[in-house]
């Protein structure tokens, strides 16, 4: 997440601003925006290859004119940043953005997790900041195209480092007054033991029951707006997979709104329930009763499929963050 603040010196109008990273985390780059005051940007992708450096290139609404200044924001959300290693976790990324031009203050922070225990070389240039797991680096006059990474390890036993290789999620509008849901998940864990996988859950979700492969996982059915999910038997190890799947009731006068007396609703529904991972590959199936009418849709399905007593819309995501708007 980055705050810039940005004045042209120059005597013609700025239309863009290029801020950037080294191109070899072009790949682990999964989502990005940016907003001028209550205004998102246009953003381009540009990859400079003689200085190894990929661009993201922030388009303002209007021209910046001369000795004016704006300020604005961004973020970004990269993958596979931080990897696994015998006894904690290492993180590595560039030091701090990389300019076309030279910056007079460039502020770094960085937040690990609560419980984190950060190990910094005696060389490095960035520091903890006071007792929490922070830690940052105030580079001044920050030279153009600075692409030092930065390599530290920490260690906790909070974070969740999990790898989503797909998910499914299956709506059924057939019931006259509930919605039917399942959440299918296929998790590797590549980090340390973890006891179970927090998912979340639709508000007001009810009649929640967790299943693997041999049938139910609980006895009893729960409710709520979040499900731990553990294995059968015992945790899941560093580097083994769990595939799972989640089914529970929601209201429908919660998701669907009568706009017509003649017999028109309109579903409103989030696809993801943003959760806190990357999930590879998403898909979700929204499953209408047979003769239902679809006259609008705020997102075209990859295809419908219609069965004898069925219409089912098919949508496929790839990398899906918490951000995604689905």
């Amino acid at each position: 997440n980055d705050t810039v603040t940005i004045t042209n010196v120059g005597f013609e109008d700025l239309q863009s601003i290029n801020i950037g990273f080294p191109n070899i985390y072009s790949s682990n780059l999964k989502y990005y925006m940016a907003n001028l005051q209550g205004e998102a940007l246009t953003i381009e992708e540009k990859i400079d290859e003689a200085r190894e450096i990929y661009w993201l290139n922030y388009i303002f609404p209007q021209p910046l004119k001369p000795k004016e200044t704006y300020n604005f924001s961004t973020l970004t959300v990269f993958a596979g940043l931080i990897q696994f290693q015998k006894g904690g976790y290492t993180y590595s990324f560039a030091e701090a953005p990389a300019l076309e031009k030279q910056a007079e203050l460039c502020n770094v922070t960085i937040f690990f997790p609560p419980d984190s225990s950060i190990f910094l070389s005696e060389n490095s240039t960035f520091k903890r900041i006071g007792k929490e797991p922070i830690v940052n680096n105030v580079f001044i006059n920050l030279t153009p195209y600075y692409t030092k990474i930065l390599s530290l390890n920490f260690s906790s036993v909070t974070l969740q480092l999990l790898d989503i290789y797909w998910s499914e999620r299956v709506i059924s509008l057939e019931s006259i007054s509930k919605i039917k849901v399942s959440d299918a998940f296929s998790i590797h864990n590549p980090g340390i033991l973890i006891s179970a996988v927090k998912v979340r859950l639709p508000k007001g979700a009810a009649k929640i029951m967790a299943y693997d492969f041999a049938g139910p996982l609980w006895r009893e059915e729960r409710s709520g707006d979040e499900a731990a999910v553990a294995p059968r038997f015992g945790d899941i190890k560093s580097n083994e997979n769990f595939t799972f799947k989640l089914t529970y009731e929601l209201d429908k006068k919660n998701f669907i709104k009568q706009v017509d007396w003649r017999g028109i609703y309109i579903f409103n529904f989030n696809f993801s329930s943003k959760q806190p991972w990357l999930i590879n590959n998403l898909t979700v199936k929204v499953i209408l009763p047979k003769g239902c009418e679809i006259q609008d849709l705020n997102m075209e399905p990859e295809k419908i499929v219609e069965t004898t007593y069925q219409k089912i819309l098919i949508y496929n995501f790839k990398d899906i963050t918490p951000l995604h708007d689905l």
